[in-house]
């Protein structure tokens, strides 16, 4: 029997496709804005050119606006992964559906949501060009257990029908590995090129020039902020600055979108090694940013708002 996922083994003709106007969407797992001054908060005292919310909102140099989202989708508890994706990806409070919010990985019910109602199934269905740019491991395609132990990004694209790329797509750079330096991955017997946080940036930008919709899915944020850890933090929101500056420096603002979001605070306060009720941070940059950074007020309303982007009504 062959591998349970569709996963790409031969090399994408990138040059085949490049729309008119496209969205690269960063995921950020874990990762909020904190309102009041604490030291304690590595993303308040980086100088960063994205995250310094305190100061500004808007961004003339990449056409843009930001802006702190409500991530607690009105329910009681600290927000948690498996609604707050979900709602992310689908445009439905999942939390408010289940009655609660749901750490970890998806449940049935939330399958079943992702499955009928994900972006990248209605984008995919219109005929648009998607990509989740995130690659797996080989024994994620082999292991018995990998079709009922994924993640909500996972879960939305296995029902969409969409392909899963391997290592080999990372070598092409036609895929971003979760550890995207792929120092990792070295270290488990690869032998790929080691990437500066602005360089994994930069082939994420490259991807996204040859797709109308291109995913980008970062989880380490999360882990670190459990850790709580202030040097490790600092350290992880350093590498998510350089990502995002090297996505910018070959991205065509005038053309296309860059979003960037996150599901919950956690990161951003190294005081504790929970989740935090705080907003999470919303950016928008280049076509169309105006719109999105006036429709979204909360995680519900980024599904509604892509779609919106291309024409299609959710």
């Amino acid at each position: 029997m062959g591998p349970p996922f569709s996963f790409l083994t031969e090399p994408c003709n990138l040059a085949a496709v490049i729309p008119d106007k496209s969205i690269l969407f960063i995921f950020i797992d874990g990762l909020g804005l904190e309102q009041r001054i604490n030291p304690r908060n590595p993303v308040q005292f980086l100088p960063s050119e994205f995250f310094n919310f305190r100061q500004r909102k808007r961004f003339p140099k990449f056409r843009g606006r930001g802006k702190a989202i409500n991530a607690t989708l009105g329910v009681r508890g600290l927000p948690q992964s498996a609604t707050g994706q979900t709602t992310l990806l689908t445009g439905h409070n999942a939390a408010r559906l289940l009655g609660r919010h749901l750490n970890g990985l998806p449940n049935n019910a939330l399958r079943e949501l992702l499955a009928r109602e994900s972006i990248f199934l209605k984008l995919q269905g219109r005929g648009l060009k998607v990509t989740f740019a995130n690659a797996y491991q080989p024994e994620f395609f082999t292991s018995p257990w990998a079709r009922h132990y994924v993640s909500v990004s996972t879960a939305a694209v296995m029902a969409a029908g969409l392909p899963l790329h391997n290592i080999p797509a990372v070598s092409r750079n036609e895929a971003v590995y979760q550890e995207f330096t792929n120092s990792y991955l070295n270290s488990k017997g690869f032998q790929l090129e080691i990437r500066s946080p602005e360089r994994a940036g930069e082939v994420l930008s490259e991807i996204a020039k040859h797709h109308h919709f291109t995913f980008y899915e970062y989880f380490i944020s999360d882990i670190v902020g459990h850790m709580k850890n202030w040097d490790r933090a600092w350290i992880e929101v350093s590498k998510i600055d350089g990502l995002l500056r090297g996505a910018c420096r070959r991205f065509d603002f005038k053309r296309h979108t860059l979003l960037v979001t996150s599901d919950h605070g956690n990161l951003e306060d190294a005081t504790r090694k929970s989740h935090t009720r705080n907003p999470v941070p919303f950016l928008a940059l280049g076509r169309g940013a105006g719109k999105f950074a006036a429709s979204v007020r909360s995680l519900v309303d980024i599904a509604p708002a892509v779609l919106n982007y291309f024409s299609i009504q959710k």
